[in-house]
């Protein structure tokens, strides 16, 4: 039971809070829900996919602002994407394409450190 109350607790961290760093892999997996609800709802307008896109915004923000802090850069940069045609290309550029700091930063730790780890021990020599 607390296995699940641990996991239920990470995934309320994950999509619900400003704090901490991810990865551009999490961040581009919740643009294409994102794009896909989209979708649906140009499609099929019904009330339905626009709660879906509401029930996602706050996930969608809260992920893209621990992009930011993966760069090392304050969450409030999640409104440059209010400047018109430059502010949403620069962001996708920065949050999209860039590689996060390595190692821990301003706002937590580097979430790749693992694999990083991992990386880094099948890479070292092998004795024989």
């Amino acid at each position: 039971m607390r296995d699940v109350r641990q996991t239920f607790a990470s995934i309320m961290q994950l999509f619900f809070s400003l704090h901490g760093r991810v990865s551009r892999l999490l961040y581009w997996m919740m643009d294409i829900i994102m794009g896909v609800l989209a979708v649906w709802l140009e499609e099929g307008h019904s009330v339905v996919p626009a709660v879906l896109v509401l029930v996602f915004l706050w996930p969608k923000i809260a992920i893209s602002v621990k992009r930011w802090h993966d760069r090392n850069k304050s969450g409030w940069w999640v409104f440059i994407n209010l400047v018109p045609i430059v502010g949403p290309i620069w962001a996708l550029i920065e949050q999209g394409f860039l590689q996060g700091t390595e190692g821990p930063n301003d706002y937590g730790d580097d979430p790749l450190a693992g694999q990083r780890a991992l990386v880094e021990q099948d890479a070292r020599p092998t004795s024989r």
